[in-house]
């Protein structure tokens, strides 16, 4: 006996029987497949993100072939359309909300967060929070202010010593006990160090962030840890570590303040740019895949959908034009092979920055009389065999032996501070007399070690009994 079905039946069991079902079939895989591809943005891994794109155009492409074919035979035009723009519609609504709602987790470094003062700066709070470094991570707590500082703040006000720096102030890869506050307060307890060092911070955010602190404690002795390579090119930076913070520049030998920098956006896409005095020499820095946020307009990168979109691929696309023209920066700024070169033939712009230096050192004179700069150097200074590579550079570039001075810096910021009468602690003679001086920084990094900083602190402190004999 033969079952006979009825043409209709079984219609509502097959989805290919209906349009208006497949259509919203393949929307709905679309957009799961959007809201999929933006999570992987985050990663920030080039090739998974390259083939993801390549699937979800594939898909996409699919599902508007399909509304065409619907469209011409199967569905009115209208119908089509408007399922397909109420689709695109949600999941640009759904999608933004979560982007905005992921982009509010992210920090611009582990355990950093923006902030409209100075462009960043250490989340406020944290309890023994493990922070990542390159190839594994540290545990740093914070104050409510943000500072890794251990120290209660006093009811009168009166802050004895306070260190600022760059992450080898913070205590970048170290656990607490190991910072330079802590191993000054373990020596000389009375010195009464409060720890308000900053990861990525320079010389303009020293002036700022002490003129802030000034106006609610009365600071004692200033102590400023001072990296002889990036403390000095970042600072002539209007946009250090592709964001924007306030700084200072001179202007017909008169200092100026940008202090209501522009930053409207938390995010590192600005790129890297000079300071007033040196922007035409941005050129020698700056690659358009790096300044994203000063190219489009402003409304698409508030938009936290079109602002992920951009970071994610604009970049990715810059690099990939400038690997085929074989286009490069020229001119280093993270402890550049130059520095080991005598004065007189640093590079503009920073043969006309090292002149205005003095100027903005009076600044953070000015601030408090008492001001101790700790400058200790950069790998390449101390560590023969890494200076080799560097020293050789130099030589194939034309330069001879004797022009070559690994110290050129060192000479150069004792006589300003000389001149201006501010305290200098140069640990480098240390430094260099040690049995092996890479074991004063990190594995492969630039950021001191335990012993490192305990040099540093050692010098403070012979600093401070020198000072205080002297009556000072």
């Amino acid at each position: 006996m033969v079952m006979r079905t009825h043409p209709e039946q079984g219609s509502r069991f097959s989805i290919s029987r209906s349009p208006l079902g497949l259509l919203n079939a393949f929307c709905c895989v679309t957009a799961l497949g959007w809201l999929a591809l933006l999570a992987i943005t985050f990663s920030d891994r080039t090739t998974v993100i390259l083939l993801a794109t390549l699937g979800w155009l594939g898909i996409a492409g699919l599902t508007i072939l399909l509304t065409v074919a619907l469209a011409r035979s199967h569905l009115p035009w209208k119908r089509a359309v408007v399922v397909l723009l109420l689709w695109i519609t949600v999941t640009l609504i759904v999608s933004n909300s979560t982007v905005t709602y992921w982009q509010s987790q992210q920090r611009l470094w582990s355990g950093f967060v923006f902030d409209p003062r100075y462009g960043w700066y250490p989340e406020a709070g944290m309890r023994e929070r493990k922070l990542l470094i390159p190839g594994g991570s540290y545990i740093a707590s914070t104050d409510e202010r943000g500072h890794r500082n251990t120290l209660p703040y006093p009811d009168d006000g009166r802050l004895p010593t306070i260190l600022q720096g760059d992450s080898n102030a913070f205590g970048f890869g170290l656990a607490e006990d190991q910072t330079l506050s802590a191993i000054l307060n373990s020596i000389l307890p009375e010195m009464a160090v409060y720890n308000v060092g900053v990861l990525g911070f320079d010389l303009n955010h020293y002036y700022f962030q002490y003129a802030e602190l000034a106006q609610e404690f009365q600071i004692g002795h200033r102590i400023i840890l001072w990296n002889v390579g990036n403390d000095f090119t970042l600072s002539a930076l209007e946009t250090p570590n592709y964001f924007r913070r306030p700084y200072l520049f001179v202007d017909q030998s008169k200092v100026c303040q940008a202090a209501d920098f522009r930053s409207p956006f938390p995010v590192q896409g600005y790129g890297q740019s000079f300071i007033p005095p040196y922007q035409d020499l941005n050129p020698l820095i700056q690659t358009i895949a790096d300044d994203w946020a000063d190219i489009y307009p402003e409304s698409l990168i508030r938009l936290a959908l079109s602002r992920q979109l951009i970071r994610t691929y604009h970049p990715k696309i810059c690099r990939a034009v400038e690997l085929a023209l074989h286009t490069q920066q020229s001119l280093e700024l993270f402890n550049p092979g130059w520095m080991l070169l005598k004065r007189e033939l640093w590079p503009a712009p920073f043969d006309q920055y090292a002149n205005d230096l003095p100027l903005l050192l009076r600044q953070l004179k000015q601030q408090n009389s008492r001001l101790t700069l700790c400058a200790f150097p950069f790998r390449e200074q101390v560590i023969t065999d890494e200076s080799k590579a560097k020293i050789a550079a130099l030589k194939s570039a034309g330069y001879s032996d004797d022009v070559i001075d690994p110290l050129a810096f060192n000479r150069y910021l004792k006589t300003i501070c000389d001149a201006e009468s501010i305290e200098l602690v140069d640990p480098t003679p240390r430094f260099l007399k040690a049995a092996s001086p890479i074991s004063l920084y990190q594995p492969g990094d630039q950021h001191l070690s335990e012993l490192g900083m305990r040099l540093c602190a050692e010098e403070i402190v012979r600093h401070e009994s020198v000072h205080q004999s002297q009556g000072k």
